[in-house]
């Protein structure tokens, strides 16, 4: 059953644990999925599916849909003011967001590998 049909209201990075995203209708989510997935677009295509007893989000053009779970507070007030105007500054604040998820993602397979 669909849950929510909108869109990410924020530049979308990819998946991975623990990131929130909002979408276009308010609603917040939070990934919980352990699955990882590296990605941007603007505002894509984003749908939320209950599935069972937990939920899915699946953004348009990546093969891959995750589990998420509500988050009740709104992450984001206005993320479109959030995003840098000029397209030098927009692929400049692109480039940092998509190394600190590679970072992240580094570090959090690091960690599962020592565990």
């Amino acid at each position: 059953m669909i849950v929510s049909d909108s869109y990410i209201a924020n530049a979308f990075i990819g998946f991975h644990y623990g990131r929130i995203y909002q979408l276009g209708d308010g609603t917040t989510w939070k990934i919980v999925d352990v699955r990882c997935r590296l990605g941007s677009q603007i505002k894509p295509k984003a749908t939320v599916r209950k599935r069972r007893n937990d939920y899915v989000l699946k953004v348009s053009a990546i093969g891959l849909a995750v589990e998420v779970v509500p988050v009740e507070t709104p992450y984001f007030d206005d993320p479109i003011e959030q995003l840098p105007e000029s397209p030098a500054d927009f692929q400049q604040w692109l480039a940092n967001a998509i190394q600190t998820e590679v970072a992240m993602l580094k570090r959090a397979r690091a960690k599962r590998s020592h565990d």
